[in-house]
């Protein structure tokens, strides 16, 4: 944190873009190598800053006159990577669920079929 980010935070807090725009000069290749080296992906990582300086400006407004950008800004990056990886994990995984392919269904019966065999041999 450099001695005139205190009063950059002050004016972008009152909506001073100038103020937001120089903030973001400043963080945005830290935050976003900081998000590529979570998530090992140059265009995810890329996404994930931009909604990271979206949030902060969002709420900004919002926080208190002694907040510590730096750690704060941090804080938005690793919850929306987060919450980025929880969502992609789900995604991953929906085309394994049942009923979430075109198959056809016999071939969902033979594989719920399959399944029992399976589970009454190790039973």
């Amino acid at each position: 944190m450099t001695s005139d980010d205190p009063d950059l935070v002050g004016r972008a807090r009152e909506g001073d873009q100038v103020a937001f725009a120089r903030l973001f000069e400043q963080y945005h290749a830290p935050i976003l190598n900081y998000l590529h080296r979570m998530v090992s992906d140059r265009a995810m990582a890329e996404d994930l800053t931009q909604d990271t300086f979206i949030k902060a400006y969002n709420a900004l407004p919002s926080t208190r006159p002694d907040l510590a950008f730096k750690p704060w800004l941090y804080r938005i990056a690793t919850n929306t990577a987060i919450s980025q990886l929880r969502r992609r994990k789900i995604v991953q995984w929906i085309p394994f669920l049942p009923g979430h392919d075109h198959a056809s269904d016999q071939s969902v019966e033979r594989s719920v079929s399959r399944r029992q065999d399976i589970e009454q041999t190790l039973s």
